[in-house]
């Protein structure tokens, strides 16, 4: 599967970061915006600053061996 996320610089403030996630919450209801999505067969899932780190640490810990098993590598 693949999703697709927002990120701050990692010195963003609680308060922007919530202020930020509440916005795009609230976007993601949208009908509009919910039927642009879907006409790019994307299905709008608004979650939270903490789901969105849980999900990037399991991700992380599932493709990290493959990536180093490839040896790929970044210059």
């Amino acid at each position: 599967s693949e999703w697709y996320g927002f990120f701050l610089p990692a010195k963003a403030g609680p308060d922007a970061v919530n202020r930020l996630n509440a916005a795009l919450r609230q976007a993601l209801k949208a009908p509009d915006v919910v039927e642009s999505l879907h006409s790019f067969g994307l299905e709008p899932s608004p979650s939270s600053p903490a789901e969105l780190g849980a999900l990037l640490k399991a991700d992380t810990e599932r493709w990290a061996p493959v990536v180093k098993a490839s040896g790929a590598r970044v210059d």
